[in-house]
């Protein structure tokens, strides 16, 4: 038996995998298979750097907005940052930094 055929397989969990790796066709299946945590998916997308995926976690009404900023501040992904703070991110609570902080943290010299 493959996982994508096992009944009791968390797709939540894979999700946020698939989305930190970036792949879109598994993010697509996790969805299909039942993923519906799209939180864990938006965190993922964030740490990856995934805008495409990030975009596509908000699509599917996503709104983990400090977890992904606090997620997209990490890998240093200012675009995604800045979505983050857009859609009303307002406290990482990886490091409890404000806005300005962030932003100044991840800036390249």
């Amino acid at each position: 038996m493959f996982i994508k055929d096992h009944p009791n397989y968390n797709w939540n969990g894979g999700l946020s995998c698939a989305c930190l790796g970036g792949n879109l066709d598994i993010v697509n299946l996790m969805i299909e298979k039942g993923a519906t945590y799209f939180d864990w998916g938006l965190e993922g997308a964030c740490s990856g750097g995934h805008l495409n995926l990030v975009n596509l976690m908000i699509e599917k009404e996503a709104n983990g907005w400090n977890g992904g900023l606090s997620c997209a501040c990490l890998g240093g992904n200012l675009d995604i940052v800045n979505l983050m703070i857009e859609k009303g991110a307002t406290r990482c609570y990886k490091c409890f930094q404000s806005m300005e902080e962030h932003l100044r943290s991840i800036q390249k010299p």
